[in-house]
């Protein structure tokens, strides 16, 4: 009967550690980091907009990103209130805010993807005070003028934020 118990209490525990973030983003990190969204999106075009329909596979922390493909550098000015940002579940507004442009750019490579990605946003999925499904809603308030060679190419994508 106690053998039963040590057994049992240590699939518990496998359990309880498979099932957390952590164990999955050093494991099984190609899973974990899948992008939940992905679109085009051009911040450098004033008036630009785009609504995302917030699905998440972990509760965790995600990161917004803007991504220039075929390029591992952009130049990306530091400009204020370069796009506006609100969360919605239900018709309720749960947050709203402006975002500034990131101060770099991060250069990623893979063997068939070279792309320049940075960081605009973090948040925390299921949003706090949500009581159904989340839309995020971005807009250009204040285009990215460092980007506008690059229009067209722009994407953004939504992922889980790197673990700190």
């Amino acid at each position: 009967m106690k053998t039963l118990a040590i057994v049992i209490s240590i699939f518990i525990l496998m359990f309880m550690v498979y099932s957390t973030n952590v164990f999955k983003a050093y494991f099984m990190s190609d899973k974990y980091y899948e992008s939940i969204f992905e679109g085009n999106f051009d911040p450098s075009i004033k008036g630009a907009s785009v609504k995302i329909n917030l699905k998440h596979k972990y509760d965790a922390e995600y990161s917004l990103f803007i991504t220039v493909p075929e390029h591992l550098s952009v130049e990306l000015r530091t400009e204020k209130e370069v796009l506006h940002y609100k969360f919605v579940s239900n018709g309720k507004t749960l947050k709203e805010g402006l975002t500034d442009s990131p101060f770099g750019a991060m250069g990623y490579s893979s063997s068939h993807d070279n792309y320049c990605s940075a960081l605009l946003l973090n948040f925390i999925l299921p949003y706090p005070g949500a009581s159904g499904d989340v839309t995020l809603e971005l807009k250009s308030e204040n285009p990215m003028s460092s980007l506008h060679k690059y229009e067209g190419e722009i994407m953004i994508s939504i992922m889980p934020a790197s673990l700190k």
